[in-house]
């Protein structure tokens, strides 16, 4: 196999052995920037949801604080339920 990869090579000019390296640099940066891109979505998409649960645990807690506060047991009981 290694062989006949050799031999290919070894058949083309350098015009289309330059044509093939640069086809391949271009693709292995492509596929690294894909990759960047992709990973750092992941990460802010990760982000963005833990801000959003924190949020939403910041206004359930003030709600039973003053619930609570106020001694309001039913709404108590429904925040909590």
């Amino acid at each position: 196999m290694l062989d006949k990869i050799k031999t290919f090579f070894n058949n083309m000019s350098v015009k289309e052995k330059m044509m093939w390296i640069i086809l391949s640099i271009s693709t292995t940066v492509m596929l690294i920037t894909v990759f960047a891109f992709s990973f750092n979505g992941v990460i802010n998409i990760k982000k963005q949801l833990r801000d959003e649960i924190a949020i939403t645990a910041t206004i359930i807690s003030n709600r039973a604080n003053t619930a609570i506060f106020y001694q309001n047991n039913t709404d108590v009981k429904e925040i909590l339920s």
